[in-house]
């Protein structure tokens, strides 16, 4: 069924339904200081589905005049907090979300015939289930895809039966056009482990108006995943003699960064100094390592004895952050905290981390490559060394090392990231990016060219810039742009 916009002269109802942790999160709030712009603001309603406590910041936000005149809604979701560990994942949290958004879906259907019922729907990619409401209330979706399009290209290689083979040498082979940068073990395991959750939302998106990512069109260039993706939904809507396909706004890179930003910083983050702000501004610039492994997974024990010992025989400053030091500290060595005192911080429990990245002490990030962290570092003009954990981990990494050669890779000795890795080798990766070296040098030009092409595209006339405000005409003025996705990039 094709959906409709509005009829001309009527008010736009943006309803949004975004997750709630952090990197899902910030994209969308950032959607919402695009429309509290002209001449956007004049033109839209936001409808704001979400857990109290983030709808509390926002309204907080909103009352200090963050979102100026903008007409925005809140609808709360009955659901636990965005770190508190819901099932075994994604299908999990979106049963529970789909119970929790029973009542309004039920509202909504009741009051489509109202004059400021919503007339097009954002969610996160994976609340897919909100397609058949935006197909029932004829109007169009727009699935929010936080990580990056190789991640969502990848979902659709799941039938590949590489993939499936046990065979060494298979393992070593790349993933093909759109994804030649990666090996076949490099695929993410959580789609296979969810494929009939995964396949659903792969036949929604060919359903979406068009896909929004956090990510840069220029990025992608070299590896061509757009392309291959175009060609996928081409050879789709051709089984399928359907005529449309899924467009994609490149709206990236969203992070919490001067310059990539919509928004103003917040009073909070000016007004807070942490204590490793403080360590950090005694140290020389570019001469400390940044180590921080994201809020939802952690390294086994062993893996991160191995990640101690390794700094410690590095010789190399380091902040480390360990948000839950608590139930972690055993795994530390006896005595390191001491030995490595003044050359290195443990910082314990949450860490302002865009503040960290920007701090000219900073020379480095050795990250779990979750993709908000990856754009973070860029931005910044840090270069990475790779440690993934799980999910989309080890593709973003292989990508970082292999696509972007932006970053030093800490090389296992199995195909699982989290474990055989020695601790000679954390010692080797990280004085190759840390101290002078051919290596090390080629990674730092490299990612400077990244964070070079990010702020052209995020500039006025750049290519997300044009897609943020494409995306937002089309929504508040009805009139969408129809083309499918372009021919080359």
């Amino acid at each position: 069924m094709d959906v409709g916009f509005a009829e001309p002269g009527r008010r736009a109802h943006l309803f949004m339904l975004s997750a709630s942790s952090a990197g899902h999160f910030f994209p969308c709030q950032q959607l919402l200081y695009l429309l509290s712009a002209p001449p956007y603001v004049s033109r839209v309603t936001v409808t704001v589905a979400e857990i109290g406590i983030r709808i509390a910041e926002l309204a907080d936000l909103k009352a200090r005049g963050h979102f100026g005149s903008l007409d925005l809604r809140f609808e709360e979701l009955l659901l636990p907090p965005p770190r508190q560990k819901v099932g075994k994942g994604p299908e999990d949290k979106n049963r529970q979300t789909i119970s929790a958004f029973e009542p309004l879906k039920r509202k909504l259907q009741q009051q489509k015939h109202n004059a400021d019922a919503p007339t097009c729907i954002v969610s996160d990619m994976f609340f897919f289930f909100v397609q058949d409401l935006a197909e029932e209330l004829r109007i169009p979706w727009y699935p929010m895809v936080p990580n990056n399009l190789r991640y969502t290209y990848a979902c659709y290689l799941r039938t590949n039966p590489l993939l499936s083979s046990t065979d060494p040498e298979v393992r070593k082979r790349n993933l093909g056009p759109g994804l030649e940068f990666a090996r076949v073990f490099d695929y993410p395991q959580d789609i296979l482990d969810r494929f009939d959750f995964m396949s659903v939302k792969c036949d929604r998106f060919l359903k979406s108006e068009a896909i929004l990512v956090n990510d840069v069109e220029a990025w992608d260039r070299d590896v061509g995943t757009h392309s291959a993706l175009r060609d996928h939904f081409l050879s789709n809507a051709s089984a399928h003699n359907t005529g449309k396909i899924p467009r994609v706004f490149y709206i990236g890179p969203l992070v919490n960064l001067a310059g990539f930003r919509l928004g103003p910083r917040t009073a909070f983050e000016d007004s807070e100094r942490p204590e490793c702000l403080t360590w950090l501004g005694e140290q020389p610039s570019n001469s400390v390592l940044y180590i921080a492994f994201g809020s939802l997974h952690h390294h086994k024990q062993e893996a991160l004895s191995e990640l101690a010992y390794g700094l410690e025989n590095s010789g190399v400053s380091f902040l480390w952050v360990l948000r839950e030091y608590e139930t972690m500290a055993s795994s530390l060595p006896a005595g390191f905290e001491d030995r490595c005192r003044g050359r290195g911080m443990i910082h314990k429990g949450f860490a302002a981390q865009t503040r960290i990245l920007q701090h000219p002490s900073i020379g480095g990030f050795m990250s779990h490559c979750g993709w908000n962290s990856i754009i973070e570092s860029i931005c910044a003009g840090l270069p990475l060394i790779t440690w993934p954990i799980c999910v989309d981990q080890p593709l973003n990494a292989r990508f970082i090392v292999n696509g972007w050669k932006a970053g030093i890779g800490i090389k296992g000795s199995h195909e699982d990231y989290n474990s055989g890795v020695s601790r000679e080798e954390v010692t080797r990766a990280i004085q190759t990016l840390m101290m002078s070296g051919d290596e090390g040098a080629e990674v730092r030009k490299n990612v400077l060219r990244l964070k070079s092409l990010a702020e052209t595209a995020f500039k006025e006339g750049g290519s997300s810039f044009t897609a943020l405000h494409s995306f937002a005409e089309e929504i508040t003025s009805f009139q969408p742009n129809r083309p499918a996705i372009p021919e080359t990039l």
